[in-house]
């Protein structure tokens, strides 16, 4: 494994989606007094795009995101893993993170709130709409396999130190 590149690359692209998710804070601000307020006093009220829950979702799932991403940073070092798991774990957690990240923002702007790529009970259908849910399930598949890719690796980790252990100081 590239011992300090994908762990680096990871931090970066976490850092990214966390500043993504604090961006969505501004726009959950935003839906809730329904104006921008750059100043006391000063205030454009507007009907922002989105809504309070679409908003929220955006704002701590982006952060969310990014910090799986520092976990699986910090963790990377300590996992046996083979070096194409490792790359495609990388690559595949940075797409991870920016599919649901794409879904978060688009499906603010989506009258079917991109849960479809066809209209559903909440609207019709839109270029927007599928640019929200083509990256999520995308994302959604990719995340259930690097996840079992890291907790075979954790544990494979936790055998090698557990044999490691065996008979000293006993």
């Amino acid at each position: 494994m590239e011992s300090s590149r994908y762990p680096a690359l990871l931090v970066a692209h976490g850092a990214l989606v966390i500043g993504a998710g604090m961006l969505a804070g501004f726009a959950l601000g935003f839906e809730l007094v329904g104006s921008l307020s750059p100043a006391p006093g000063a205030s454009a009220g507007f009907d922002f795009p989105g809504t309070e829950h679409g908003w929220r979702a955006a704002h701590v799932g982006c952060v969310t995101n990014g910090l799986l991403l520092l976990g699986v940073a910090a963790a990377l070092p300590r996992l046996v893993l083979t070096a194409e798991q490792a790359r495609f774990v990388t690559f595949a957690l940075v797409a991870v993170a920016w599919g649901n990240t794409c879904f978060y923002v688009f499906s603010n702007f989506a009258p079917n709130r991109g849960l479809t790529l066809g209209a559903n009970r909440f609207g019709e259908a839109t270029l927007v709409g599928a640019l929200a849910y083509l990256p999520a399930i995308v994302a959604a598949l990719l995340v259930l396999a690097v996840l079992a890719i890291v907790a075979r690796g954790a544990f494979a980790a936790a055998g090698a130190a557990a044999g490691s252990d065996t008979g000293k100081g006993r």
